[in-house]
């Protein structure tokens, strides 16, 4: 490697490309003596390998169904998690070398003892903390100014500012699930292992650490062997090569013999899940937003007229009245708003979310969505109307390469 310099925060831009580009410039590479090993390199940040188990071979977001993650030797008394059959493949890895010849090959190297210092992560928890953010900006910031707290009196007109007002506001933020999703950490999908909590940003630092030391060739050869790819920007991260043959022989115990299996077993579609998402998270940010603000203040203007002499003149008066907030239940509620509410409602937000058009092309193209997805709701069923928003938006947006 040229120069030693850190590609951290802090490095002008210029710099820091200069810095990823010499550390990119050491991959792919074949050490002495690795001829033969399997393919054992991933990139995140190549858009071919960036949403990598997060969207299926319909290119739909996928959620991880927790009942199937299992305990992986961790770091500290924290256990990490991930998928059954990745968990088995990284208890073999670590079993291989911390034992015989392979032992030897990485004494005194950091890949000596290997443990998970992260597996799984909660994309539920991620999300959940996401929209309170969300909702912390609209309810402290956004509707305090210029008054909108006092055009809210009821659940209809706080959506209504949520959705149309706030939206726009908004922009780029995405709301629903799906979308949501495709922002997120590799890790949601259960494939992927940290061995390391070291820093992605510094390649000066992954170089003399992880990389310039012959043990990492072994290292990597070993990762393909057990059906892992090692990230080139963070080889510290392990992935569950989906293709490798012994990753295969891993799935197969669990009756899994492609990844096709694999998507519809193990994971769920998240465009199939974000309408009732959405609806409990309305419920809850108003019940939320009535207990803290169950009352508005509103000025009422009267005025009087009175004659002196021959002239008449007029005394206006503006007075503040305290009104409560109307609140609602959550049955009430579920019954108040039917399903095409809510098929308008999302492919709106689907259609903001996946392109930054605005107006009246914008509009018409929300209309002619919406037009075919009330026909399937009508003459099929509810979620062939949710299919058909999702796909039109993965299929016309550039939201997923």
């Amino acid at each position: 490697m040229a120069a030693e310099s850190y590609n951290k925060n802090g490095l002008s831009t210029r710099k820091a490309f200069q810095e990823a580009q010499m550390y990119i410039a050491q991959f792919p590479y074949i050490p002495a003596g690795e001829g033969n090993v399997p393919s054992s390199l991933h990139s995140f940040r190549n858009p071919k390998g960036r949403f990598y188990g997060i969207l299926d071979n319909r290119r739909d977001t996928l959620m991880l169904n927790q009942r199937f993650l299992k305990p992986i030797p961790s770091i500290g008394s924290r256990k990490q998690h991930v998928l059954n059959f990745v968990a088995d493949a990284f208890s073999s890895l670590v079993r291989t070398l911390s034992g015989g010849s392979a032992a030897i090959k990485v004494k005194g190297t950091v890949f000596e003892t290997i443990r998970a210092h992260k597996g799984w992560k909660n994309y539920k928890k991620a999300y959940s903390d996401h929209l309170s953010k969300v909702y912390e900006v609209f309810s402290t910031d956004f509707i305090q100014r210029n008054g909108r707290h006092k055009c809210i009196n009821n659940i209809e007109q706080f959506m209504d500012k949520f959705f149309y007002d706030f939206m726009t506001y908004l922009k780029e933020v995405p709301i629903t699930r799906s979308t949501f999703l495709l922002s997120q950490d590799p890790a949601i999908s259960g494939l992927v292992i940290e061995i390391s909590s070291d820093d992605h940003g510094h390649d000066l630092s992954k170089w003399r650490k992880w990389i310039n030391t012959p043990a990492f060739s072994f290292y990597r050869f070993q990762a393909a062997k057990h059906g892992f790819l090692v990230d080139m920007n963070a080889p510290w991260r392990l992935i569950a090569n989906l293709s490798s043959p012994k990753m295969l022989e891993f799935m197969a115990k669990y009756g899994i013999k492609n990844t096709g299996q694999l998507f519809s077993k193990f994971y769920l579609k998240a465009h199939e899940h974000d309408i009732e998402v959405l609806k409990l998270t309305m419920f809850e940010m108003y019940d939320d937003y009535y207990f803290v603000s169950p009352r508005y203040s509103k000025p009422v203007v009267s005025s009087t007229s009175s004659n002196i002499g021959a002239k008449e003149t007029f005394n206006v008066k503006t007075e503040t009245t305290i009104r409560n907030r109307s609140r609602i239940t959550r049955d009430a509620y579920l019954g108040k708003y039917d399903d095409s509410y809510w098929l308008g409602l999302y492919a709106r937000l689907r259609l903001i979310e996946g392109s930054a058009q605005e107006g009246e092309y914008a509009e018409q193209r929300l209309k002619g969505v919406l037009y075919r997805a009330e026909e399937l709701h009508k003459y099929v069923d509810f979620s062939a109307a949710i299919d058909y928003i999702n796909g039109y938006v993965k299929n016309e947006n550039m939201i997923i390469p």
